[in-house]
């Protein structure tokens, strides 16, 4: 786990596999499991000025909307931006969804290959 400004930041990008040949994202078993238990997940590109929250932008706005402080579970992820770090974060949370669709335990989480 590495650190930006401060907080901690995940390696998840190291646990997804995307294969451009049929553009599946495989995703190990530990990176299922942090990408599926955060409630909000925002990758970061320090070197690039880039953010972007791939999930639970809604809860984001409503705390903002109301002004009131709630604790979320937030994953940072630190991405490349100029490589296909974010389209392959987007495509292993996408899949991830739709193989859990409520969102809770218990996951349906990949087997890891050997």
């Amino acid at each position: 786990m590495a650190e930006f400004y401060g907080q901690a930041m995940s390696d998840v990008p190291f646990y997804v596999v995307h294969t451009i040949k049929d553009e599946s994202a495989r995703i190990t078993r530990a990176g299922a499991l942090e990408l599926l238990e955060a409630e909000v997940i925002l990758l970061e590109d320090s070197d690039e000025d880039y953010r972007n929250v791939i999930k639970g932008r809604n809860l984001l706005e409503a705390i903002v909307a109301t002004g009131e402080a709630v604790e979320r579970r937030v994953l940072h992820v630190r991405v490349d931006s100029t490589t296909n770090d974010v389209e392959r974060m987007i495509a292993a949370v996408q899949v991830l969804t739709e193989k859990n669709p409520t969102g809770r335990p218990p996951y349906v989480l990949p087997i890891d290959e050997v």
